[in-house]
């Protein structure tokens, strides 16, 4: 797997996952406003390529560009699969409000 990286860096990261078939994934950091040390994280994984654990394969090796950054993700309550996939990559739950859980990884030491 490879990632096509198109930037608007620092305030914006897309990655494009793709593997010999084509694009398989999506992953996006936005920069928390007044904070640039802090990005937001959302993920889509194209209906041909769920349920084959890509999704943890492409949010590690995403989040692994950024290693000096905080990165936060809300996701719904009802989205069991997005909370699966973000606490086996580190992530930790910080919140609840409004339907909505947030999770947090924090930078590397």
């Amino acid at each position: 797997m490879q990632f096509n990286v198109m930037q608007g860096y620092p305030e914006h990261l897309v990655m494009i996952a793709e593997n010999d078939h084509g694009s398989i994934g999506v992953i996006r950091f936005d920069a928390t406003k007044g904070d640039l040390m802090t990005y937001e994280a959302s993920i889509t994984i194209a209906p041909e390529a769920r349920g084959m654990g890509m999704a943890a394969i492409i949010l590690a090796d995403a989040c692994s560009y950024l290693p000096d950054f905080a990165i936060h993700a809300e996701i719904r309550h009802d989205n069991i699969a997005s909370r699966k996939l973000f606490t086996r990559c580190g992530f930790d739950e910080i919140g609840r409000e409004a339907g909505l859980l947030r999770y947090r990884k924090e930078p590397r030491a």
